[in-house]
């Protein structure tokens, strides 16, 4: 692993190779306004506070919570296409982000494109060193529960990982999670999912890292609590678990 890349991965990963990610990215996503996340700065904040690794964040987002980032680790996500990615490592490092994110929906529509497609823009942030966390969604949000299964989680992280990922976000399967992180070949960031009880959350990230995952990216469950730095400070417990 060149420096440039070890030392952008640090800053997201922890010593212990785990991770706290508190994602903000839906502000690039949803088709609706998202109350919870108006006030972007305090989001960042109460991450921080918390004791988060690191923000998923747009770059829109990111200039908004700038005097709000601290050391926390910046992982911008930026949109893409298989017909524009090259832009991609300009717009995170122009932001000093240390490492950018993109969504990939393999086995759905477009899937011989975009993977070709990928492999260039993961070629292109190894060139710069820039670490690249894919989001790998099969078949899209609205897939059916053959793709949300672990033998298809795990293809398609492995696909992104053949394509230059250097870590892939994904759902945590009802079963095989261990398979999952095992196939992948790179770290496994668990995301977070519909909203759940605080407790409940915990609990789930502190199974996902012990079936072999690098820790959790987590927005609603984050923002949408009444005291989300709480949240975050109890998966910080729950991930970065001290060996006795």
């Amino acid at each position: 692993m060149e420096i440039g890349h070890a030392v952008r991965t640090g800053r997201v990963f922890a010593a212990d190779g785990r991770t706290v990610i508190v994602a903000l990215d839906h502000l690039a996503a949803m088709p609706r306004s998202i109350p919870d996340l108006t006030g972007v700065a305090a989001v960042v904040r109460a991450a921080r506070e918390g004791g988060a690794d690191a923000v998923l964040i747009p770059p829109a987002a990111a200039r908004q919570a700038a005097a709000e980032l601290g050391d926390l680790g910046i992982v911008l996500s930026v949109q893409w296409s298989p017909q524009e990615w090259r832009h991609v490592p300009e717009v995170a490092l122009r932001a000093a982000a240390d490492m950018v994110k993109v969504m990939f929906y393999p086995f759905g529509a477009g899937h011989d494109e975009a993977v070709p497609a990928l492999a260039a823009l993961g070629s292109a942030c190894a060139r710069w060193q820039l670490p690249l966390l894919v989001e790998s969604v099969p078949g899209g949000f609205t897939a059916g529960a053959d793709l949300r299964g672990a033998d298809a989680l795990a293809a398609g992280a492995r696909i992104a990982a053949e394509c230059g990922a250097s870590a892939v976000k994904t759902f945590a399967p009802a079963d095989g999670l261990g398979h999952l992180c095992g196939y992948a070949g790179v770290p496994v960031v668990v995301l977070g999912g519909d909203r759940i009880d605080a407790a409940e959350l915990s609990r789930r990230a502190a199974e996902a890292v012990g079936a072999g995952a690098a820790g959790v990216a987590v927005g609603r469950n984050v923002w949408g609590h009444p005291d989300p730095a709480s949240v975050v400070a109890d998966l910080v417990a729950a991930v970065h678990v001290q060996e006795a």
